[in-house]
């Protein structure tokens, strides 16, 4: 009877209708995404993959490997990400890299734990490659391929700029889905939320100001303009110029800055000599233009003042 019991047990542990640890779990396809690959560093930079969390669940990175493929397709050079146990939250990003130092000499992070460092490392090209993120069974469970092409046209030294992942509804292998980070991100966002990434619920074309009377005395309290621009797709350029209330040009606050889906201005009411403006109103003359010859123009209004 005693061997029936552990046969029905085996079996149930081998089709997976019993969990070992409650709460915890490895890898399934989808669940862990390529979201971020920059493969062209600067020449004191280094390059990163970066995985993101698609799923509900904190995830064991512990059994996972990068790789890229030969020729013939062939996998090779496999990196296991970490030989302990480490996991990865919902929602979460980690930037793989051998040089956290050399991602923070150039870019923004948000966290030490954002950047993991790897003694060895895939191989990238600075044109052109694959990169595989695979299970300790060697599954696949995100592959893309990159080139430089696809960066924004309008980009002439793509040097130092990462490759960002639009949509993680839509497959890693669709070029369509890359673009290059923003400008205004830094040109990368190493460990954190992609500065092209579509938001869901997100309205076109949408240029906001917040708060509308600012008071940038140094109080913490409503000492920043906060410009808003959401577009409909990627590969604007904004121009952002504040002027006075007799028309003079005070700051060019943007000048030919590549954007996200949605991207942030902060204005610290400095002018373009960095001396604190005299209160008053002024206007932001807010300009987009894309490769396509589209054009969009917005004009809003702030006051600055010295109290609320």
């Amino acid at each position: 009877m005693a061997v029936f019991i552990y046969i029905f047990i085996f079996l149930f542990l081998s089709f997976g209708l019993i969990e070992s640890k409650c709460g915890e779990t490895g890898p399934i396809k989808s669940e862990l995404l390529i979201s971020e690959v920059l493969f062209n560093p600067f020449p004191e930079g280094c390059d990163f993959v970066e995985i993101y969390n698609n799923s509900s669940h904190a995830v064991d990175i512990s059994g996972l490997f990068l790789a890229t493929r030969d020729a013939s397709l062939v996998l090779k050079q496999l990196t296991q990400l970490s030989v302990s146990q480490q996991y990865l939250d919902p929602g979460a990003y980690l930037a793989v890299t051998t040089s956290p130092e050399g991602i923070r000499r150039f870019y923004k992070t948000r966290c030490g734990e954002c950047l993991l460092k790897t003694q060895k490392f895939p191989t990238m090209t600075d044109k052109n490659g694959c990169v595989v993120l695979l299970d300790k069974d060697m599954s696949v469970l995100d592959e893309m391929k990159y080139d430089e092409d696809m960066h924004d046209p309008l980009i002439s030294e793509v040097e130092g700029i990462s490759l960002e992942r639009i949509s993680f509804a839509v497959e890693a292998s669709r070029k369509e889905n890359w673009h290059s980070a923003a400008k205004s991100s830094g040109y990368a966002t190493p460990g954190y939320q992609n500065s092209v990434i579509e938001l869901s619920g997100q309205s076109p074309g949408i240029v906001s100001v917040d708060p509308v009377v600012f008071t940038p005395n140094g109080d913490g309290l409503n000492d920043q303009l906060k410009i808003s621009v959401k577009t409909d797709d990627l590969g604007w350029i904004l121009n952002i110029t504040i002027l006075n209330c007799a028309g003079r040009v005070v700051r060019n606050l943007a000048n030919n800055v590549t954007t996200g889906l949605s991207d942030q201005v902060v204005w610290d009411g400095l002018d373009g000599e960095f001396q604190k403006v005299q209160p008053g109103i002024y206007i932001l003359n807010i300009s987009l233009f894309n490769r396509d010859g589209r054009h969009r123009k917005e004009r809003r209004a702030c006051i600055v003042s010295d109290r609320l």
